[in-house]
């Protein structure tokens, strides 16, 4: 199965991590009314959001750092465990394998944020976006 190329500069997510992100995405998103463009479409916006998500950092109170920092660590220990179930990168192995780990169990959390995420990038006013995103993942995430 040829590897899907992530492109774009991220400011958290590395290379990797945002492929593993795109592919998490598409079988959360998939469905029979959605073209492979658009599926593509989606996969990258909800990357970049979840990229910038994460990146919300600078000049913010404490309390939004911190829940920023749980956002960022479930993403990475969900990304790990992907790779881990996979054998060691899930982006390499076939759909249907990744359609199996997805399904398991303890997938859950981080198919349920990345649902959180996948909403919110592609149905979400822009203005929505850009406030307090991070107090709405910690309330529902």
């Amino acid at each position: 199965m040829p590897r899907r190329r992530v492109s774009g500069a991220y400011r958290v997510l590395s290379t990797h991590q945002a492929a593993v992100l795109e592919a998490a995405a598409r079988h959360l998103i998939a469905g029979p009314a959605v073209g492979a463009r658009e599926l593509d479409y989606r996969e990258t916006k909800v990357v970049a959001y979840v990229d910038q998500l994460l990146s919300r950092f600078d000049g913010q109170i404490s309390a939004r750092r911190v829940r920023v920092a749980d956002l960022r660590d479930q993403h990475r220990t969900g990304i790990a465990l992907l790779d881990q179930l996979a054998g060691g990168d899930f982006t390499a192995i076939p759909r249907l394998q990744q359609d199996l780990i997805m399904s398991h169990a303890q997938v859950t959390p981080l198919a349920s944020l990345l649902f959180d995420h996948i909403v919110e990038a592609i149905y979400a006013p822009p203005e929505m976006l850009r406030r307090n995103a991070a107090d709405r993942h910690h309330e529902t995430g």
